[in-house]
């Protein structure tokens, strides 16, 4: 029917059909006639937010959290998209104190502790950082965004043993996602199994595409260290060819300045 005449549930079925296949302009579309027809539903303005964040209008996206969060502080969805905004643009110290505060209502909220573990892993506060994503593995065990994060925090210190180890029982899962896939390829060539890495990568990916996606990895910090870093300071550059990696959760994130690299033997 036309977009005019869909009801409320019509229109959010649509709208999660165009974001699964990246279609986000048509998403945010129908999530905000949704909204106008029920403006007091924050799960609607919620995913409103995320389908403007995801689709890059990052000012319009603020704009409806702002006006949703007036209305719903509380509001555990409105909060989760206000922290992955923070994360996206660099502001890890807000972020983490965003889902904090999820956290204090809702302890056993699986994305609000990954999502913690991503601002603490932006801080350079490693081992909090992996602390939080163990809790929310402890909840969520078989979600692979969270086992990718706590991997690429173990690869920033060297740990690619541990890394594969985490990531080897989702290797066969066809819903994997492509930053974790692409974060146990890096594990596996770093523990010396480069073909086991290129079966994943594609055949459009070469081996010299894969050194310089490993010889890329941020990786300076030594095992267990807990730094004091500066909010926007957060996630890894891509290799200068190559797969585009991006860790910590779905967002790009602000280039991490180049540091001195550690690897694992």
């Amino acid at each position: 029917p036309p977009a005019r005449d869909m009801s409320t549930a019509t229109r959010l079925r649509v709208a999660e059909a165009a974001e699964s296949s990246g279609n986000w302009d048509m998403a945010a579309s129908l999530y905000l006639a949704a909204a106008t027809a029920e403006p007091n539903r924050a799960d609607i303005q919620a995913r409103l937010a995320s389908a403007l964040q995801r689709g890059g209008n990052v000012p319009r996206a603020e704009e409806v959290l702002t006006r949703a969060l007036e209305r719903h502080p509380n509001d555990p969805a409105l909060n989760m998209q206000l922290g992955r905004l923070r994360l996206r643009t660099g502001a890890a110290e807000q972020a983490l104190n965003v889902f904090d505060r999820v956290l204090q209502r809702q302890p056993n909220n699986a994305d609000a502790l990954d999502g913690r573990g991503v601002a603490l892993d932006l801080l350079e506060r490693p081992a909090e950082a992996q602390q939080a994503y163990l809790a929310a593995r402890a909840i969520s065990p078989n979600d692979p965004r969270i086992a990718s994060n706590l991997a690429f925090s173990l690869l920033l210190e060297g740990r690619a043993r541990e890394a594969r180890d985490i990531l080897e029982p989702f290797a066969g899962r066809t819903d994997l996602p492509s930053r974790a896939r692409t974060s146990l390829a890096i594990a596996r060539a770093m523990t010396g199994d480069r073909d086991g890495a290129m079966s994943l990568l594609g055949t459009g990916v070469t081996r010299e595409d894969l050194d310089q996606l490993v010889a890329g990895l941020p990786n300076s910090r030594p095992a267990g260290a807990a730094r004091g870093g500066t909010a926007g300071q957060g996630g890894a550059a891509p290799a200068a060819s190559g797969p585009e990696f991006r860790p910590f959760g779905e967002e790009p994130r602000p280039p991490r300045p180049a540091r001195q690299r550690t690897r694992s033997t």
